[in-house]
């Protein structure tokens, strides 16, 4: 499954549960990356929204050295 707009409360309410697998929490990681700068969803109150936006900044990838 993939996350959205509409599942995305779910998901992020299963990842403070500590219920998600590490490929569910590298989708939330990669739907912040394309659409944390969006306003909150439905289902997610905005001072949360803004919280989850820099928890999960903390997921980007880091440039390879050479």
């Amino acid at each position: 499954m993939r996350i959205n707009d509409k599942n995305i409360a779910q998901y992020l309410e299963k990842y403070m549960d500590g219920q998600t697998s590490v490929d569910e929490e590298r989708m939330l990681a990669s739907y912040f990356r394309k659409h944390g700068d969006k306003p909150a969803p439905e289902g997610v109150d905005c001072e949360d929204w803004q919280v989850y936006r820099e928890m999960f900044a903390m997921f980007e990838p880091k440039p390879q050295a050479s």
